[in-house]
């Protein structure tokens, strides 16, 4: 069997001008939304736990200074593009859901 590079499978390569794109888009509006959600989320589950309303926000939206960079970092500086889409998506929608959730049942 034949190992040399030509006779490997080649990856898709994707221009370097849209996978720029894709990881600032991932580092500023995706981490905003994985943060958002995860901050909302807490925040209720928070509250829905004890601790007074502006506690739990307050708790949370410290957490949330924290989340921000680390995610924003973590797009730009992985190789998983596609990895990190999928862990900022299913937060912001798991945080955003939990939110809904509890507020609806504490409405």
């Amino acid at each position: 069997m034949n190992d040399s590079p030509s006779s490997l499978p080649s990856r898709r390569a994707f221009p370097p001008a849209l996978v720029m794109t894709a990881r600032s888009l991932a580092a500023l509006a995706g981490s905003y939304a994985f943060v958002w959600g995860i901050t909302a989320g807490g925040a209720a589950l928070g509250w829905r736990l004890g601790l007074a309303r502006s506690e739990a926000v307050l708790w949370f939206s410290m957490l949330a200074f924290l989340l921000f960079p680390m995610m924003s970092l973590w797009a730009l500086v992985t190789r998983h593009l596609l990895r990190v889409w999928l862990v900022l998506v299913a937060g912001a929608a798991i945080g955003a859901g939990v939110a809904w959730w509890l507020g609806e049942k504490l409405a």
